[in-house]
């Protein structure tokens, strides 16, 4: 079962970075008891910019989670045109993986800063600022739609970007995964008209220097 509760804060202070976080809105996503290996789609409703979140268990377990949406930062800010400041902070990072954000920006707010969509991204804050790759996933009248994958969760933020935050998090890897990271996958060569993988090269490599070695004895 899923529950949803939300509750005010009175915003204090201000400005864009440093001092305390100020949180105006709390939305609190909670989970029943998950079954193991299971990838988790969860709406989420309220006055918050997330509207979805996914990830897979590993392990039974339950799960809840904090979205904070926030006036400031008790970090600096983040670069570029900033739409959406918040917190998002789990219950637990155990027996969890695979994490993706799904949020939204309004149509209003993007013609009002003069963004393209194109240019939305999320950022996470894990001792500096580094972009994580978005992808526009749907639009209707009053929003266009998004998604990002991250490796965990702090601080995020909605903006249009900075070309020298380097990218933390492939959305769509290749490789193998473990633990939400993404492993290296085998490359291939073209030889004529064919593509030889990597490894089966040097495995016939290693295979030809045994039987020039067992020839030779």
């Amino acid at each position: 079962y899923i529950t949803f509760t939300a509750r005010e804060s009175s915003p204090g202070g201000g400005g864009g970075s440093g001092g305390s976080p100020t949180s105006v809105q709390v939305t609190r996503v909670t989970l029943g008891s998950l079954p193991a290996n299971a990838i988790q789609v969860v709406p989420v409703t309220g006055n918050t910019p997330v509207n979805r979140l996914e990830f897979k268990t590993t392990a039974a377990t339950s799960f809840s989670m904090d979205i904070e949406k926030l006036t400031s930062f008790p970090v600096p800010d983040a670069p570029g045109i900033v739409f959406e400041r918040m917190n998002l902070k789990p219950s637990t990072t155990q027996s969890i993986m695979d994490y993706v954000i799904h949020f939204k920006v309004s149509k209003f707010s993007l013609q009002e800063k003069g963004v393209s969509s194109s240019n939305v991204v999320l950022m996470r804050y894990q001792n500096s600022w580094f972009t994580l790759p978005t992808e526009k996933t749907s639009e209707d009248g009053t929003f266009v739609y998004f998604k990002a994958k991250t490796p965990g969760f702090s601080y995020f933020a909605i903006t249009s970007g900075s070309q020298s935050a380097p990218p933390q998090y492939q959305i769509q890897p290749t490789g193998e995964t473990s633990g939400g990271f993404t492993l290296p996958s085998w490359g291939s060569l073209n030889i004529g008209n064919y593509q030889v993988p990597i490894v089966f090269l040097i495995i016939g490599i290693i295979l030809l220097v045994v039987f020039v070695w067992l020839v030779r004895r």
